[in-house]
């Protein structure tokens, strides 16, 4: 659907969701190979999307994922 130029509804919502169960696990302690058991994904998946979460919230490590989780603060909010 990208590449038909058309936005798929629901997705941005989706996307939020699911990054805040990811950084929720992270929150808890949880390893890139617990997290992808909980998940039922791959640790390369869970490694990417970790990659995608820090490209566009801004934060840099696990630890200011965690910070934001903690202090409740939004991960749409983060990004300066």
């Amino acid at each position: 659907m990208r590449e038909a130029g058309r936005t798929v509804p629901g997705r941005k919502q989706a996307t939020s969701e699911n990054e805040q169960i990811l950084a929720t696990l992270l929150a808890e302690g949880l390893t890139n190979r617990h997290i992808a058991t909980v998940l039922g994904l791959s640790e390369d998946a869970v490694a990417n999307r970790l990659t995608r979460l820090f490209a566009r919230t801004g934060l840099r490590s696990r630890t200011e994922v965690v910070k934001a989780v903690l202090t409740g603060r939004p991960l749409t909010d983060v990004r300066p």
